[in-house]
């Protein structure tokens, strides 16, 4: 489990940097108890990707259907009739479909979902179902782009995020090595000499 995967590396590298099995329990310690927020932050995570995909998922259908139909409700109606939204969000556009006027629904899910891409293209519909516009293709194909780029770069910003973690992961393992070979050269005893100066042991905590 993650608790003895998370205490054993955390106490094993705490007993080779030092040497001390004081040391060792609280550093295991340590790790054990920042599992449950290690959880919670990728449950969070996964959640929050989950709900940006089906909200990218629920503007490029709308936009879609509008075209189609030039109908805001009965854009809604279509991208819920296809299947291709899911809890919670398709409940919450069949909320909007029976919600009542627009306002009310486009009012509904903006402060359900506060995305910039749900905002603006609401914005759109409510101005193209209010006062019309001759433009509505061409508006809709520019917000089309405008997700399009969005999408992107949330894409981009997950994956400079994950590159982030392997070299932060790589930057800690250099530094286990890093003392792994003092150990080699300096010998055991030695080391353990060493590790009485105070600045030495600052630096093995940082």
């Amino acid at each position: 489990s993650q608790v003895v995967l998370f205490g054993v590396v955390a106490g094993g590298i705490a007993y080779l940097y030092f040497y001390n099995l004081f040391i060792t329990i609280i550093y295991a310690a340590i790790a054990i108890a920042f599992i449950p927020y290690l959880s919670y932050l990728r449950t969070q995570r996964i959640y929050s990707e989950y709900i940006f995909e089906q909200i990218q998922t629920y503007t490029t259908n709308v936009i879609m259907e509008f075209n189609t139909t030039q109908s805001f409700v009965k854009s809604l109606e279509g991208v819920v009739e296809s299947g291709i939204l899911e809890k919670p969000v398709v409940d919450d556009v069949q909320m909007m479909i029976n919600n009542g006027t627009i306002d009310q629904s486009i009012a509904y899910f903006n402060e359900k979902y506060p995305y910039y891409m749900v905002k603006n293209m609401h914005q759109l519909f409510y101005q193209i179902t209010k006062e019309g516009s001759r433009d509505a293709g061409e508006s809709l194909e520019n917000m089309s782009l405008d997700i399009d780029a969005l999408v992107e770069s949330v894409y981009r910003d997950r994956m400079d995020r994950a590159n982030f973690h392997k070299k932060f992961l790589t930057f800690g393992m250099a530094l286990f090595l890093l003392a792994a070979v003092m150990q080699f050269l300096l010998g055991k005893d030695s080391y353990i000499k060493l590790l009485d100066m105070w600045y030495v042991k600052l630096i093995l905590h940082l």
